[in-house]
């Protein structure tokens, strides 16, 4: 039986994104996340090089930032990327509505989801060029397939 020379999937890096996946669902399904993180802001300044304010738009843009750009990483063609993403950008809004249904402090919150859709429209974006070069490097490292092998 002849092997593939480039799987679909990265193995290392889907696991890693698919418990950072679960992580984050967890975290946005949670009614104490937001309670632990208003917390964690009121006794943690952010260092002083750090852009950005600490906040829940910002931290939902990173989270969908993360995981889209661990999810395109993981696949290993344009095609399953492009999926990766829109995959995501349906997800985001789903995960809103849970809160509304599963939770009970948490609400459904535009501001949320158009943060959620920004994280992944530039997750998407760096994880396509990202992943071209990554398939680029592995394509010119990888000896060529003996004929007949």
């Amino acid at each position: 039986m002849m092997r593939e020379r480039f799987p679909l999937v990265r193995p290392l890096v889907a696991a890693v994104t698919l418990l950072g996946g679960l992580l984050g669902a967890a975290a946005l399904l949670s009614d104490r996340v937001p309670v632990w993180l208003g917390i964690a802001r009121s006794r943690v300044d952010a260092p002083d090089w750090f852009p950005w304010a600490l906040d829940d738009t910002n931290f939902h843009l990173a989270l969908w930032f993360g995981l889209t750009l661990l999810a395109t990483l993981a696949v290993r063609t344009t095609r399953a990327r492009l999926l990766v993403g829109a995959t995501a950008a349906v997800v985001g809004p789903v995960v809103e509505y849970l809160q509304l249904k599963w939770t009970f402090t948490r609400q459904f919150e535009m501001s949320d989801v158009m943060a959620n859709t920004r994280g992944v429209y530039l997750g998407l974006l760096v994880g396509l060029v990202a992943g071209a070069v990554a398939d680029a490097l592995e394509a010119r490292r990888s000896p060529a397939a003996p004929d007949g092998a």
